[in-house]
């Protein structure tokens, strides 16, 4: 049921009860003397209705305080900043020299390499191994479609060369493997096995998003809109940190 279904309902319902009660006691001359608590009797399904429905956060009277914020979305949260992204913006001469123009912090800041899934001829293993050497904090390629929607999440560990322990170098096979699978357009098939795809929505709750998080295992996720649009990454030690927070100031009123 919509929010503004719930609000509706319970500003009939608080209505007719208040007037029910009025009626009732105007029988008896005494509506001035109408109790406080009938009052808030009245007004309960308002209340409800502002309170499952998101208007408002928290309610104090008659002894209640009624707490929602624990249904604040996830889009409430700072998704990953679009500098921890890098992306490799053509050929490689045009590649490289973003690189050399790139300031060290930038180098640095940058966890994700995205990748576009369907382009041909345009990735090549000596390019993607002298961004992950350049740009040392690398964790993972994050994996779009040409429209921009979110695939998967690969981790660089799978594509290190496990033979060599002294150095980061990746093993040559598998990046092939990887350039294939991108051009082909295939690439949840070729790494179904190590591929994080959990997405979640932009309007779920935190409980919930942590919940499935813990579910699946995973430190972080893809956020989508609930048109399906990519909106960025979400880590779950934010959800956990947001919601001690809120635990925390509620426990302090």
């Amino acid at each position: 049921m919509k929010k503004e279904t719930k609000l509706a309902i319970g500003i009939i319902a608080s209505v007719c009860l208040l007037i029910t009660l009025a009626v009732l006691q105007s029988m008896e001359a005494k509506f001035l003397e109408l109790p406080v608590h009938w009052i808030a009797l009245a007004i309960a399904p308002l209340v409800l209705a502002l309170f499952t429905g998101g208007f408002i956060t928290r309610f104090k009277g008659f002894g209640l305080e009624l707490e929602t914020t624990l249904k604040a979305p996830v889009a409430s949260l700072d998704l990953t900043a679009s500098d921890a992204v890098a992306d490799i913006p053509g050929d490689e001469k045009r590649s490289y020299a973003y690189l050399d123009n790139l300031p060290k912090e930038k180098k640095l800041a940058v966890n994700w390499l995205l990748l576009r899934s369907g382009r041909k001829n345009f990735y090549t293993a000596q390019g993607i191994e002298t961004y992950v050497r350049e740009l040392p904090n690398i964790k993972y390629f994050e994996v779009r479609s040409e429209n921009d929607d979110f695939i998967c999440f690969l981790p660089m560990a799978v594509f290190k060369d496990e033979s060599d322990h002294l150095s980061d170098r990746l093993h040559h096979e598998k990046m092939q493997q990887l350039i294939e699978a991108i051009e082909t357009d295939k690439v949840p098939e070729a790494f179904h096995r190590s591929m994080i795809t959990l997405k979640i929505q932009s309007d779920q709750s935190l409980v919930d998003v942590l919940r499935t998080m813990r579910a699946e295992n995973v430190g972080f996720a893809a956020v989508v809109s609930p048109a399906g649009n990519y909106l960025g990454v979400l880590f779950a030690a934010e959800v956990e940190k947001r919601i001690a927070d809120m635990v925390l100031a509620a426990s302090g009123n």
